[in-house]
């Protein structure tokens, strides 16, 4: 216990309890003004689509005329999303199963 009190002394008696405040401060701060708008526009999606019906083609369709989202593939046999996300070539894999 008395490793302990000595510890804590230590640390609040120099200026590292003063990092200890400001730099979350800061860094919450840098997120905040970096995330303002907090929106992502036209993020590229790739879609898995086994299901085929018109109902998966319909709803491909309305993301890709959503200002969010831009469907830039479509594959209609299985894909690892792993492979798809791997080179930042998409932001997001929508997986459609069969039926």
């Amino acid at each position: 216990m008395k490793t302990l009190i000595d510890e804590w002394r230590h640390i609040t008696r120099g200026k590292f309890i003063i990092l200890m405040l400001i730099v979350p401060l800061v860094v919450a701060a840098l997120f905040g003004y970096i995330f303002k708008n907090g929106v992502v526009n036209e993020a590229p999606l790739a879609v898995i689509d086994l299901d085929h019906s018109t109902y998966s083609r319909q709803l491909v369709n309305k993301l890709d005329s959503s200002q969010y989202v831009q469907v830039v593939g479509i594959y209609d046999n299985y894909i690892e999303a792993d492979l798809l996300l791997y080179n930042e070539k998409y932001s997001g894999v929508l997986y459609l199963p069969a039926d």
